[in-house]
């Protein structure tokens, strides 16, 4: 059975409408009804850095926000209190040979900064579940690994 044939379990289903207008220059605007518009641009030369967001940047930012979003309602829901969330991310873009040219693999490196020790337990459990539930890396197809770091913040009495 494929993915399009399964009976979809949410019973409201929700969209998200973006229309993207070509402004030249290799470049494009995106934007939704109520969203502001980013400048996407054709993806640069390997050798070239990009100067804006790109197609690519796009897909592998959607996935890393979506597991920051996850943890983060996941985190309040179980009311675990963290000093910060920040997400590295980097998307692999190579031609396989059954496939063409695809970004292959996601590698997503959160690191969690928390108050307290005893919480580095409880914080891997919801990572781990934010992994599990983000609706944007389930609809990938791409390989996604996710390496966290969990790190305690120093105490307030070590500062000094």
């Amino acid at each position: 059975m494929s993915r399009s044939d399964t009976a979809p379990i949410v019973e409201e289903r929700l969209f998200y409408d973006v229309a993207v207008r070509w402004t030249g220059a290799q470049c494009a605007a995106a934007g939704g009804s109520e969203l502001p518009e980013i400048t996407v641009a054709l993806p640069a030369q390997l050798s070239e850095p990009a100067a804006h967001w790109t197609p690519e940047h796009l897909f592998v930012a959607a996935a890393t926000s979506c597991l920051m979003a996850v943890f983060v309602r996941l985190a309040a829901a179980a009311r675990l209190d963290y000093v910060d969330l920040s997400v590295q991310a980097r998307g692999i873009l190579e031609e396989l040979a059954t496939e063409g040219l695809i970004i292959s693999t996601l590698e997503l490196s959160p690191t969690l900064i928390l108050f307290r020790e005893s919480d580095r337990e409880r914080a891997a459990r919801l990572l781990s579940k934010a992994e599990r539930h983000c609706v944007v890396s389930n609809s990938m197809r791409t390989r996604i690994l996710v390496r966290p770091e969990i790190r305690v913040a120093p105490s307030v009495a070590n500062l000094h």
